[in-house]
């Protein structure tokens, strides 16, 4: 009774224009029919950055149920792993290399039962969650956009030759 799951978020304009809010109404719907309405959240407006992250900061982990494998990336769930969050995803290719590198767990997609037995450990086991939590907050760490400058001006300097390389003004001249 304490736990509350947050749909944070518009339905995307493309799904909207082809199908309206059909999808949304029916999960608004089943909610109410399992007597969960109190604890499933829809905020239903456009999410900005800071209003994400002061979600993010209250959270105790991270969901991502996407349908399908066609998921390319999640910018929330980097950022959730970026906050520490334990997360429980389904295995679109970016999650996976996330989870792979320690940052949570998967779940099959359209296995409900599953993302149920995860959820629920990481809600009852305190000790868990604090050590997933805190191998998502070293990844998260890896991620962030000072890290990631440095390695690519490394990268670049490692690509650059070392010699003297002839200049445009060097062709003009001769």
């Amino acid at each position: 009774p304490n736990v509350r799951y947050f749909v944070l978020g518009q339905t995307h304009p493309d799904l909207v224009a082809r199908e309206g809010e059909s999808y949304r109404d029916s999960l608004v719907a089943r909610a109410r029919e399992l007597g969960v309405e109190e604890n499933v959240v829809f905020v239903n407006e456009y999410t900005t950055l800071e209003k994400l992250c002061t979600y993010l900061a209250a959270a105790d982990l991270y969901v991502t149920p996407y349908r399908s494998k066609d998921q390319i990336v999640s910018g929330t769930l980097s950022y959730a792993v970026g906050f520490g969050l334990p997360v429980i995803t389904t295995p679109f290719v970016y999650a996976e290399e996330l989870v792979e590198k320690g940052g949570g767990l998967l779940f099959p997609f359209d296995d409900s039962a599953r993302l149920a037995q995860l959820v629920n450990r990481l809600l009852d086991d305190h000790a868990f969650r604090t050590r997933l939590s805190a191998s998502a907050h070293a990844l998260g760490k890896t991620m962030r956009w000072p890290v990631i400058g440095r390695r690519l001006t490394a990268l670049f300097d490692a690509a650059l030759p070392k010699e003297a390389r002839t200049t445009v003004a060097d062709l003009v001249e001769n």
